[in-house]
């Protein structure tokens, strides 16, 4: 089992500085909810689960980067403590910012490994120099220097991997999840299995840093990209409300618009069919009286291959519409449903949502987030401002951000039958506990400024 146990954030947007743990419940599921003030960090939570999952997955951060590190911060962290079948690995990434696109560039990574009651110990740590030469040159450095010089050497390895170092720089990717860094490294270890006289230096570089690092790195990339799923309101418009994802060639996920008849691969029809067929089978439990219908025809796709035309729709005592049509509820919930049929069933998945309450009627969404929580086995992580959730969830399962960014998020512990909702509205209003939970609005200066803006000639005047 693969799962997310911590999260450290320095620099991030508004956060200097913020850890997150995410906890097991009885079920064996893992579900977390952040809530707080707007503007105090929780989208930047989900932000950073999805540079994560395209760093490890070997693409550029050149898009999702932009605007990630915190202002007049000269670098960003992101560090992930995982958990894989018992072993713990945590992978920590700095970025600075690239003044050539807007976005960052990866200039620090770290991968330590703790096995059984062993201590933690550097896998690799990869990183170029803050300080410049004459020409504006800096130097790229590798530690355990010792091990890594020797891994470097064997045949073209240091080669390879410096030009890796340049590509994956300029295009704002990982250098330690590079495919070709991770194919080199399996080549290496496959070259000094075949040598038949090995320095003890290499041998020891061999089994304490190279193999627990691919077998490490392969399992952390296979995780994210086919069991980590974010949705984030950078994505909201898409993925929420006018596509529903799609699971297909195993385990890789595509979305399928909703808005009107698409054309898709004629092998994608047994994926679609089967969306559907989950969708029809959870929609009439969640709203009385809906069924999700499909309406699928054979085609021919612009390149000759064959193809289906795909339409969904929805039906409700006897009358149909086309699904965009619904409202934005029903769309949103068919929008993540598939992700969270994998959470509940799917003990590696990882689902992020930001702003899982959006169009979605509270008591249905708390009920559906405690039965998540009670029988999924999954991890789920998202944000929220609807309070009713409070009231489903166990504290185990709540994080607070503050209005402090030096720790900007907290947890309560709730004390006998006290409700979790009413202690957060008590902190909020009442400033109680080790951080102030929001910043307080005086009412008086609000409707001053209302009046002002609304009657401008009498401030001038």
């Amino acid at each position: 089992m693969i799962r997310l146990r911590t999260l450290t954030l320095d620099d991030a947007k508004n956060t200097r500085h913020g850890v997150l743990d995410f906890k097991d419940l009885g079920s064996g599921s893992s579900v977390t909810g952040i809530y707080g003030q707007n503007g105090s960090g929780k989208t930047t939570v989900i932000i950073a689960l999805q540079i994560l999952k395209i760093l490890m997955s070997g693409e550029s951060v050149n898009r999702d980067g932009v605007g990630f590190i915190r202002q007049a911060a000269s670098q960003a962290t992101i560090k992930a403590g995982f958990e894989i079948d018992g072993d713990l690995v945590d992978y920590t990434v700095s970025f600075e910012p690239n003044s050539d696109n807007g976005s960052m560039r990866v200039v620090n990574e770290r991968i330590e490994l703790a096995t059984g009651t062993q201590r933690k110990r550097v896998l690799i740590d990869h990183g170029v120099d803050h300080a410049e030469d004459e020409l504006g040159y800096r130097d790229w450095r590798t530690t355990p220097s010792v091990q890594w010089r020797s891994l470097r050497s064997v045949k073209s390895t240091d080669g390879i991997l410096q030009q890796e170092e340049t590509l994956a720089w300029s295009e704002g990717r990982s250098f330690i999840f590079s495919p070709r860094v991770r194919q080199t490294l399996h080549k290496v270890e496959e070259l000094i299995g075949k040598q038949e006289h090995v320095s003890t230096s290499r041998t020891n570089a061999l089994t304490q840093n190279l193999t627990p690092l691919i077998g490490k790195t392969d399992m952390l990339a296979g995780y994210t990209r086919d069991c980590m799923r974010i949705v984030s309101t950078r994505d909201v418009s898409s993925v929420s409300f006018d596509y529903a994802p799609i699971q297909v060639t195993g385990q890789h996920m595509a979305p399928l618009d909703i808005s009107h008849p698409v054309i898709m691969p004629a092998e994608a029809r047994k994926y679609v069919e089967r969306m559907v067929e989950q969708a029809d089978l959870i929609m009439p439990v969640l709203v009385p009286g809906i069924h999700i219908r499909c309406d699928v025809k054979d085609m021919t796709m612009a390149d000759g291959n064959p193809g289906v035309e795909v339409f969904l729709r929805s039906e409700r005592n006897g009358v149909s519409i086309p699904l965009w049509a619904e409202s934005e509820g029903i769309r949103r919930i068919m929008g993540i449903l598939s992700l969270l049929v994998r959470m509940f069933n799917e003990e590696n998945v990882l689902v992020a949502i930001d702003e899982i309450d959006s169009g979605i009627f509270e008591i249905l969404l708390g009920d559906l987030l405690n039965i998540l929580a009670r029988r999924g086995v999954g991890q789920l992580v998202f944000t929220a401002h609807n309070l009713r959730i409070l009231e489903m969830l166990s504290a185990k399962s709540v994080v607070f951000s503050t209005a402090n960014p030096e720790r900007r998020f907290i947890t309560v512990n709730k004390h006998g039958t006290n409700n979790l909702r009413d202690m957060y509205i008590r902190l909020v209003c009442t400033g109680d506990g080790d951080e102030r939970m929001a910043d307080r609005v005086d009412l008086g200066d609000v409707a001053n400024a209302f009046y002002e803006a609304g009657n401008p000639e009498e401030g001038e005047a």
